[in-house]
Order: structure tokens, then C-alpha cells, then sequence
């Protein structure tokens, strides 16, 4: 029986042209007004990006923070609610839910969110 081999000859991507792409999606999801998180499933450490930290009226750099330091930042009446989603969807593995609630800014200004 014959025997093959193959590699891949796709050519790598450069440092380069990787961080320009990056740059152009941090652009553009601030221009759309949409920032990312991510949360760390060992440490339940959330990191925001610096669009959604904007949106949140915090400063503009990205950051990292105990899940239950975020979710203090949501409107009281919306806490228990999206911790009890976000317990749900990591318990489930869920690939993503949508969520929508307030938050409170410094200022005392609230906000609507939709998290997907």
C-alpha cells in the first residue's frame, strides 16, 4: 500500500501585517461602539478591552478584574440576574448567550448593554 506525506505550504503570517489587523478591529468595534471581554474560567478574572472599559465610563486601557468587581458596576436590580446567566453559560458550555441590562457609570449614568 502506498504511502504519502503532505505539509502545509500556506505562508505564515507576518508580525507585521498580524498587528495592522489588529489595529483595524480595535478600530472598528470602537467605531461600532462595541467592546469585548473575556473571562477567565480558572481564575474568574474578567479582562476588558479598552472599548468596552470606555463604555463603561472607565478609563480607555485594557484591564483585568476579579468577575465580581464587574458585575458590581451593573445597575442593582440587574446583578443577580446576569451573574446567574453567566454561571449558567460557563456550567453548560455554552458557546455564547445574550444578555441585556444596565450598567452605572462613575457619574451616576445609567446605561443599556446587550452582551452576546
Amino acid at each position: 500500500m502506498p504511502y504519502d506525506a503532505m505539509s502545509d505550504q500556506t505562508p505564515p503570517l507576518d508580525a507585521r501585517a498580524t498587528l495592522q489587523a489588529g489595529h483595524r478591529l480595535r478600530f472598528a468595534l470602537s467605531a461600532a461602539g462595541i467592546g469585548t471581554w473575556h473571562l477567565d474560567l480558572r481564575t474568574r478574572l474578567a479582562t476588558y478591552d479598552e472599548s468596552l472599559n470606555r463604555i463603561f465610563g472607565l478609563q480607555p486601557v485594557e484591564t483585568q478584574a476579579p468577575l465580581e468587581e464587574r458585575l458590581a458596576r451593573l445597575h442593582p436590580e440587574d446583578r443577580a440576574r446576569v451573574a446567574a446567566a453567566i454561571d449558567q453559560a460557563v456550567s453548560t458550555r455554552a458557546d455564547f448567550f445574550t444578555l441585556e441590562f444596565r450598567i452605572v457609570r462613575p457619574d451616576g449614568g445609567v446605561r443599556w448593554l446587550r452582551d452576546r
